[in-house]
């Protein structure tokens, strides 16, 4: 081959080439970008439940989920089967927020007292009569653990004491029962990261969202949004554990048609997986004076 006829071959091999590169780049880029515009998928529906214990909700289908709370220095064990029966036969699923409340003793140092085993029989009782419900229940282990200037014991500044109670609550828990699922409940006011247990000892993550006209005035969003910003970065579910609004039936209106608003958008519901709405008298802490009572219209709930 002549060496004119050598440097047209290698001519036209560099533009074969060119146009391949070309080719080659156009389809990455085509693939790349239908991939980046893909739509996220949505999640299904938020479901509801409530703390309902005058069952205003009794006959509601559409309520999937009925919580009650649990006070292990005075209620017996044994109540736990009851209130798992009485959900159940609504075809709800439980959820049991447990309130470790000490039998006639200080609070100092709770956290030792429990990791020292003065309530293992409790725990064991109550986790064992849950295994023999055979029926999926989702526990709570001393929540609102960061609410400031709260009655509850185990709000405290403690946070690495929390942390090693809730952690011995899940770990006798879980030898006792497969049928628990776990929910850590911050009250999302305070710094919960110090009081985060980690993603092993928690299935879903509870916020409480409620406002009373008299104390504060605060919109559902500004609330959420608030607590939400705490515990994104752990990418794990989210539950309201408690919906409440108290003041004036208008003030109720507005706060839960905002609510509703916000709920039903489905770029929240990417995260957010259920809603439980406290029907009952709030009594969480000794900030109020009186306790707010959430009773509302039963026609507000749930949210469609």
């Amino acid at each position: 081959m002549s060496l004119g006829k050598l440097k047209t071959f290698v001519q036209i091999l560099g533009v074969i080439s060119m146009i391949l590169m070309i080719i080659a780049g156009t389809l990455y880029l085509n693939n790349t970008s239908q991939s980046r515009l893909k739509p996220l998928e949505s999640k299904k529906d938020i479901v509801y439940g409530v703390t309902d214990s005058k069952g205003v909700f009794d006959k509601n289908q559409n309520i999937i989920y009925e919580s009650v709370y649990w006070k292990w220095n005075d209620e017996p064990v044994t109540s736990i089967n009851e209130k798992v029966d009485t959900i159940t036969k609504k075809t709800r699923t439980p959820i049991i927020m447990v309130e470790p409340w000490l039998k006639n003793e200080s609070s100092v140092f709770i956290f030792n007292k429990i990791i020292e085993g003065n309530y293992l029989k409790i725990i064991e009782t109550f986790c064992a009569n849950i295994e023999s419900k055979k029926t999926p229940v989702l526990v709570s282990f001393g929540h609102g653990m960061d609410l400031a200037n709260s009655k509850y014991p185990w709000s405290n500044d403690d946070g690495s004491g929390y942390i090693m109670g809730y952690k011995y609550f899940v770990n006798k828990c879980k030898a006792k029962t497969n049928y628990a699922k776990y929910i850590w409940s911050p009250d999302g006011s305070g710094y919960v990261d110090k009081y985060y247990p980690g993603k092993n000892f928690v299935d879903i993550i509870g916020l409480s969202v409620t406002a009373d006209e008299k104390l504060d005035d605060k919109t559902f969003k500004g609330l959420f949004n608030d607590k939400y910003a705490r515990i994104k970065n752990y990418k794990q579910p989210v539950m309201i554990t408690q919906l409440g609004v108290s003041g004036t039936p208008k003030y109720q209106r507005e706060w839960l048609d905002e609510a509703k608003r916000i709920i039903l958008d489905k770029d929240l519901q990417r995260y957010l997986t259920a809603v439980i709405y406290n029907q009952d008298v709030d009594k969480s802490g000794t900030k109020y004076t009186l306790d707010p009572v959430y009773i509302i219209p039963s026609q507000y709930f749930p949210f469609q």
